[in-house]
């Protein structure tokens, strides 16, 4: 138990670890600075993803030192110094980024002696795993990376150090906005640097995520998925590509997502390549909104009497800085400074209003609307009718409105109903249905020729009849008396049947009916239900149901039998066709055993067998059988004949006795076992066998009789000879 406990907490914290040293690595590189006498200073600059990463930077980071053949020769630990929050960098400064994109640096710093070796160094840098937001290579969050730098011979020689890239890229990308970005690297030696994209490198995995030291070279690149790759790591018809000479970045992200990417500056001297830097790090493209967007709502046409208009602003703002002008080109004072103004226009026409949000700032924005003044001439008028209701009510439209100067040539309704999409209906008089009880508020929206909108209410209230009745109530013919309309669900409701003779109580929503009617009769049952308070209509239905009572029903099954077999096959016979049958060992029919005709009845001893049929109207009749099983007697005391003493001596078997209760015997099998040092063994199938017996001794004889109904009997008996 205790090793198990232990493997479970093993394999807990392996997922715990996997998942919280998963993803946090967003790039980083190494380089060197040559200080002489062999002495360089190491330099290890890594980045994360602080909104969504964990854990913190290593401290201390392991920097492996490996020689050209791939061995160890070093391990640095290398301690935290600082951390960074990078800035974002827009490519446009209007724009912002979403609030949780975030990156941290860190720079970690140590100086070695690196004496000639021959083939130089390779100094090594890995941690896993990569962001799992990442779209352009597979398997992200179990991904690590490798940051490295090689010293090869030439720079030893020559105390020579590395280029530096100059910027770290933007942290954060707007989608459909071009990048042009300056990748370049600083050379302190002067020498001529050549950029070009690489494919980042694997390094330490989910089970080892801060491997120190570090795993030993050659590592294995990233792999790219479909459609991603070193020619199109972005997506897209622009492609990003970086030039070889200047290292200006460029392109156009379309596609929302986080990219890894991976440039790389080649050290020249005098046409001799002396040195590679490589910075791994990731893209995040995203939308990008504007600081300063200007944006408000008024209807383009506002008909009132007073020339009111009121202005709803949907700006997003920074500053919270408005410049108002509402288009009165008489007006000097039509601006207003307000974040949600009104203006009262002094005639009617056409004005074009101008918001500016942060005027002042160079993010500023600027939103026109065109809005048309009048005065308000529509006067909306309709009446919802209904003049009758059962178990449903139609309303009609009685619809009065006017204009005084204008066409009335438009009108939209809604008619109230709760998470209905279909409860609104086009042109000047339409109706609608209801299916359901209850207060309905209707709406009417005219629209006049002139644009002027205008809408108006009326209210409905009704309660329907919930009632239903079957077309045909069938009574069984050995009922006394049948319920109409068993299943009512209309509680509260007032009904009258008729005609009234034989029922209990014709104003019951299910009256019961006796005795049965003779010939099959109509009951008509008038169901009303009460009105809603403050509502005078009242909601009628007549239903009506013919109680028949159908054919009688029998079934009949094998009379009663016994049997010596397994089981026996039993079949009911119905009087009408196409009804169910079932079986069960007990009258309550619990539980059925079949549904089967015939049924095979496995026989276990006396035993009563039912059967229920069950026609269409749902009326049945129930049958049985006694079947019962026994055991077949042979008498054990049969009389024996032994011969003279001289051998061989002859046995012969006579009058044999058998229970004849289950008929008469069909087949007999006889078997004497001889004593046991002799190996003689005698059988005879003969009703009364004769066998020659030569050895003394005690001998078994065994008889099996069988019936002609399968039953088998035994008898067994022990005979000495002399």
């Amino acid at each position: 138990m205790v090793k198990i406990q232990h493997l479970f907490a093993l394999i807990v914290s392996f997922f715990l670890c996997t998942e919280i040293q998963a993803t946090h690595i967003v790039g980083g590189e190494v380089t060197y600075r040559c200080l002489g006498n062999n002495n360089y200073e190491i330099s290890v600059t890594v980045y994360r993803d602080c909104d969504t990463g964990v854990p913190w930077f290593d401290n201390p980071a392991s920097v492996g030192v490996f020689d050209a053949n791939n061995q160890l020769l070093m391990d640095l630990r290398l301690p935290l110094r600082n951390n960074d929050t990078l800035d974002l960098f827009l490519t446009d400064t209007c724009f912002v980024a979403p609030p949780n994109v975030c990156i941290h640096k860190t720079t970690y710093l140590d100086t070695v002696n690196l004496p000639f070796r021959v083939g130089g160094y390779q100094l090594v840098y890995q941690r896993c795993c990569r962001n799992q937001d990442i779209v352009n290579i597979i398997n992200p969050l179990g991904t690590g990376a490798t940051y490295m730098v090689n010293i090869p011979e030439t720079a030893l020689n020559t105390c020579n150090s590395s280029p530096v890239f100059r910027d770290y890229p933007p942290v954060y990308l707007c989608r459909n906005v071009p990048i042009l970005f300056d990748h370049s690297a600083f050379d302190l030696n002067g020498d001529s640097i050549v950029y070009e994209l690489y494919t980042p490198f694997d390094g330490a995995t989910p089970l080892n995520p801060m491997p120190q030291p570090p795993f030993n070279p050659p590592y294995t690149p990233v792999t790219w998925i479909a459609p991603y790759s070193l020619s199109n790591v972005l997506g897209g018809t622009d492609v990003l590509r970086i030039d070889p000479q200047t290292g200006l970045l460029q392109g156009t992200p379309t596609i929302i997502g986080v990219f890894v990417v991976g440039i790389r500056a080649l050290e020249y001297r005098n046409g001799q390549l002396i040195g590679v830097i490589q910075r791994d790090f990731q893209y995040a493209v995203g939308e990008c909104g504007r600081r300063d967007n200007a944006a408000f709502f008024t209807p383009t046409v506002v008909c009132n009497d007073d020339l009111l208009v009121s202005f709803q602003n949907t700006s997003n703002s920074f500053s919270g800085d408005y410049r108002w002008d509402f288009g009165d080109l008489n007006t000097v004072a039509d601006t207003s400074r307000l974040q949600n103004p009104v203006y009262i226009y002094p005639d009617t026409g056409t004005y074009t209003v101008r918001l500016i949000v942060a005027p002042t700032s160079t993010c500023s924005d600027t939103f026109y609307r065109t809005v048309r003044v009048q005065y308000q001439s529509l006067n909306p008028q309709f009446t919802a009718n209904i003049n009758s209701c059962s178990d449903r009510a139609t309303v009609t439209i009685s619809n009065v409105t006017t204009d005084s100067l204008f066409a009335v040539n438009d009108f939209f309704w809604d008619f109230g109903v709760a998470n209905i999409n279909f409860d609104t209906a086009q042109g000047r008089t339409p109706t609608y249905t209801y299916n359901s009880s209850g207060t309905y508020v209707i709406r009417m929206w005219a629209t006049a020729a002139n644009g002027c909108r205008d809408s108006i209410t009326d209210t409905v209230s009704f309660n329907l009849v919930n009632a239903r009745l079957n077309d045909t109530s069938w009574a069984c013919p050995q009922s006394s008396f049948i319920q109409l309309n068993p299943n009512t669900i209309t509680s509260g409701q007032n009904y009258s049947w008729s005609p009234p003779t034989g029922l209990n109580n014709p104003n019951l929503p299910s009256p019961l009916l006796s005795p049965l009617p003779a010939v099959p009769t109509i009951y008509t049952a008038t169901v009303t239900a009460p009105s809603l308070a403050g509502s005078n209509l009242t909601c009628t239905s007549v239903l009506s149901t013919v109680v028949a009572v159908p054919p009688p029903l029998t079934v009949d099954i094998i009379t009663d039998t016994s049997t010596c077999a397994a089981a026996v096959l039993v079949t009911a016979v119905p009087n009408q066709p196409n009804v169910d049958i079932e079986w069960a060992s007990n009258v309550q029919f619990n539980p059925v055993v079949s549904t089967q005709n015939p049924y095979n009845y496995q026989i276990g001893g006396l035993g009563m067998v039912y059967v229920r049929a069950t026609d269409r109207y749902g009326c049945q009749d129930i049958d049985s059988v006694r079947i019962t099983t026994g055991s077949f007697g042979v008498a054990t005391n049969f009389t024996h004949v032994l011969g003279a003493c001289a051998n061989p001596r002859a046995l012969q078997l006579l009058n044999l006795t058998t229970d004849t209760s289950r008929g008469a015997i069909s087949s007999y099998q006889w078997t004497v076992v001889a004593p046991p040092n002799s190996s003689l063994i005698y059988t005879s199938t003969a009703t009364n066998p004769s066998f020659n017996l030569n050895v003394s001794g005690v001998y078994t004889v065994t008889l099996q009789a069988t019936t002609v109904q399968a039953c088998v009997g035994f008898a067994q008996s022990l005979i000495t000879v002399l």
